[in-house]
């Protein structure tokens, strides 16, 4: 069950540095009109897209192995009260909670499809 936390940690770990970079990176590409830059950060989205949502299963995993091996029984992974007790009682759950809520919210503003084909909305959107 370790070997599971350990690759669930990694994911999610791995994910998350991902999103953010490639979040980044499209803000230092800027704003561009040609068909094949925008087909580029269309492609860039989408990959932010299924990294968040690759993190964020594998932060629920990371949560779950948790509640297994804190209380030293393999059924605590999918029993919502082991589960809360983790998230809400330890040190590590309250950087769960931190972590799956900015994930959440990065989420969002990754799955909203705003238009930004104009230079201003495009700046706003990204807070450049």
């Amino acid at each position: 069950m370790n070997e599971l936390g350990l690759v669930a940690r990694f994911v999610h770990l791995a994910a998350s540095i991902l999103t953010v970079g490639s979040a980044a990176f499209l803000i230092i590409a800027g704003h561009s009109d040609r068909a094949t830059a925008r087909r580029w950060q269309a492609q860039v989205q989408r990959l932010m897209r299924a990294l968040v949502v690759m993190a964020l299963a594998a932060g629920v995993v990371a949560l779950a192995q948790q509640a297994a091996s804190l209380e030293q029984r393999p059924r605590a992974a999918v029993e919502p009260a082991a589960l809360w007790r983790v998230a809400v009682e330890t040190h590590a759950g309250a950087v769960w909670i931190v972590r799956q809520s900015l994930l959440l919210l990065l989420g969002g503003f990754i799955f909203a499809r705003a238009d930004v084909s104009r230079r201003v909305d495009w700046r706003a959107a990204r807070a450049y």
